[in-house]
């Protein structure tokens, strides 16, 4: 015995120290050689055998890499139960096999055989069971702590150490273990797992290079991110006592996070999860979910949209473009054409990465090229060809005071931040404003990104996806007398599963939001400020989906709480909070002096006086008694025909309910 470590002992060391291939060739043959005439024979030798494989693993010569792996696989196919004291010294060697980016096809393959690793652990699970009976571990536990942690722990070292398609493959297999043995994982060895799957967003592994840690980000968290998700899903019931508020905690890390697909990608997972499981949800854990898209809402406000301004060293430069503008007709052109949708723009810096088409899409969706996705960028800036600028001035004089909004979303949710808008004349023009500013900027943008992604993820899991946009069919479809039927709630939808003070807290959420960016698009001074310091866009950004999506959004919950008898233990909050904004609503509506501006609220004041008109008598009589001057007003305006017919079906409702008119009119 002592004879063989010895003899290990020196061909590791020839291995590790000596700069010649061809004595280190010669060792591994003789290795290899031993394994092979002796096997049968060799006892307690095969943690040196695979320590001489693992430093030959890291070799650069193709030939010694080449045996020792092709004898390693021999052991696995051959000898597995006789190397079970060795196992984890063998998972390791893999890793290491795998790890090494000179040859990617073994690589590959050492990922295949980790894989083969984890089916004899769970065919087998005895063997590691009476295996290291004398240490101080439970037997369950040994399954766990010889068997199934080594496994999952070295691929999770692959896809920290390995280059994009090695790892992707290492994560990939990874997470089919996960999902194919882990109904016989007991809870706290998940508890453990999960700490080595976090790893991979661990900020200090990730790569120092901004372009790599943006690479890393976009491909390999976003995909751990969705394979995490389909995991909790699958396992759901096991793992939510002990991890969901852990899952919650990474997901608001991604989505904090300086990158826009994966900001993306974790409200969209927060959706995921929240559709998948929200029926097994007890009223703690709607607690824990609302309070998870609170703080994201909080914490991904972007409050320097409305108090950036510039350093004293870039205000000269900003002079220069002003006067730039007024000289130059080409920059003219393609700054006033029209208002930039901040949604549909990408961070600045972010040109040359791919991102995904649609949040809704798998990671691997992915567009290519910039072209395909600008005249969307183009087409967001204006509304029905008319810039909303042109009378905002004067219509910011007669807004009112919307000061007390919190939060911000963005316009354009489906944009891609992979195409950019050709700027040439502005870049030269303002070199040093885009490096001082630039990753500001860049985060404004996506925090106004994750804003309307969180709008959507609210009405989404409150409605179920698509509910909201046949809902505003069914409204334009009344509005134009034609055929229309009311659209129920599907099962899917979380609505009902949700007692008041959570419905409340995510109202909140939306008004603050819808407030916010009121309080922006009227804000003409910034916004200009913003554009002529470089903020991305044609001309000067707005909130204008984000400011209607949100109101939206918050209209149809209150006038669910308020149309359901005896859903909530406060029906005067409710109808005190539902009279508020509709009354904020119908009195800016009237003040927008931009027939575009008023053509991008037509859904929501649809929505408004459809929702009006199915309330009760008694109900119908208390909303109209502070909305009538409202109603009035608004037959001033030049309105579309859909909002007249349903103007003239609520005054007509009041003449007769207040006996302005005979019934039979």
């Amino acid at each position: 015995m002592d004879c063989w470590k010895a003899m290990f002992a020196v061909s590791m060391f020839w291995c590790f120290c000596c700069r010649s291939p061809t004595i280190r060739d010669m060792v591994v043959r003789c290795v290899a050689q031993m394994v092979h005439s002796q096997a049968a024979n060799i006892k307690s030798g095969w943690k040196n055998i695979f320590s001489v494989f693992h430093l030959a693993a890291s070799d650069h010569d193709e030939g010694i890499v080449e045996l020792a792996f092709q004898t390693t696989a021999t052991i696995f196919e051959q000898y597995f139960a006789a190397t079970i004291d060795s196992f984890q010294d063998a998972v390791k060697c893999l890793s290491e096999f795998a790890c090494n980016a000179a040859f990617p096809d073994t690589s590959m393959e050492a990922i295949r055989l980790i894989r083969h690793c984890a089916k004899h652990v769970a065919d087998a699970p005895q063997m590691f069971k009476d295996y290291g009976a004398e240490e101080n571990v439970s037997e369950t536990d040994r399954v766990w702590v010889k068997g199934w942690f080594p496994v999952l722990f070295e691929l999770s070292c692959v896809i920290n150490r390995c280059k994009l398609d090695v790892r992707t493959r290492g994560l990939t297999v990874m997470f089919e273990v996960m999902k194919t043995y882990g109904n016989s994982f007991q809870q706290h060895w998940w508890r453990d797992l999960f700490r080595v799957v976090f790893r991979i967003f661990d900020n200090m592994k990730l790569p120092e290079q901004q372009q790599e840690k943006a690479e890393w980000m976009t491909t390999t968290c976003n995909h751990a991110l969705y394979a995490i998700v389909d995991v909790f899903t699958q396992y759901f019931d096991i793992l939510s006592p002990v991890l969901l508020d852990d899952m919650l905690s990474q997901l608001h890390w991604c989505v904090q996070q300086d990158n826009e697909q994966l900001a993306r990608s974790g409200t969209n997972c927060l959706e995921n999860l929240v559709i998948s499981n929200g029926s097994k949800f007890s009223t703690s854990t709607w607690d824990s979910i609302c309070s998870a898209i609170h703080n994201v809402f909080v914490s991904t406000l972007p409050h320097h949209l409305l108090t950036w301004t510039p350093s004293a060293a870039n205000e000269p430069e900003a002079a220069d473009l002003s006067v730039t503008k007024k000289a130059d007709p080409e920059v003219l052109t393609t700054t006033f054409e029209s208002e930039a949708d901040l949604s549909s723009l990408p961070p600045p810096g972010l040109a040359d990465r791919e991102h995904s088409s649609s949040v809704k899409e798998k990671p691997n969706s992915v567009i290519t090229s910039r072209s395909e996705m600008s005249p969307a960028i183009e087409e967001v800036g204006q509304i029905d060809g008319n810039p909303i600028d042109e009378l905002e001035s004067a219509e910011s004089e007669n807004q009112r005071d919307c000061s007390d909004g919190k939060i911000n979303s963005i316009d354009g949710k489906k944009q891609s931040s992979s195409n950019v808008v050709s700027e040439p004349s502005f870049k030269k023009q303002r070199p040093r404003i885009m490096s001082v500013d630039q990753a500001l900027f860049s985060a404004l943008l996506i925090q106004c990104v994750v804003q309307l992604e969180l709008i959507q993820t609210i009405d989404n899991v409150l409605f179920f996806p698509t509910t909201s946009r046949k809902d505003d069919e069914y409204n334009l479809a009344c509005a134009r007398g034609g055929e229309c039927r009311k659209v129920a709630l599907p099962e899917q939808a979380m609505y009902d599963s949700l007692n008041a003070q959570q419905l409340f807290s995510l109202l909140q959420c939306l008004i603050d939001s819808h407030r916010f960016a009121k309080q922006f698009n009227s804000n003409n001074e910034q916004r200009t400020l913003l554009w002529k310091a470089g903020f991305r866009g044609k001309s000067k950004p707005n909130l204008l989906k984000q400011e209607t999506t949100s109101l939206a959004c918050a209209l149809r919950i209150l006038f669910h709480m308020y149309g359901k008898e005896g859903c909530c233990d406060g029906p005067d909050k409710v109808e005190t909070t539902l009279l508020q904004i509709c009354d904020e609503s119908l009195s800016y509506f009237h003040s927008l002096k931009s027939e575009g501006h008023r053509d991008a609220w037509t859904s929501v004041i649809l929505l408004l006086f459809t929702q009006l008109q199915n309330l009760s008598d008694d109900k119908f009589a208390k909303h109209v008694g502070v909305y009538y001057p409202h109603c009035c007003d608004l037959v001033a305006l030049d309105l579309k025909p859909e909002l007249r017919n349903v103007l003239r079906r609520v005054l007509v409702r009041i003449g007769v309910q207040f006996l302005v008119v005979a019934t039979s009119s």
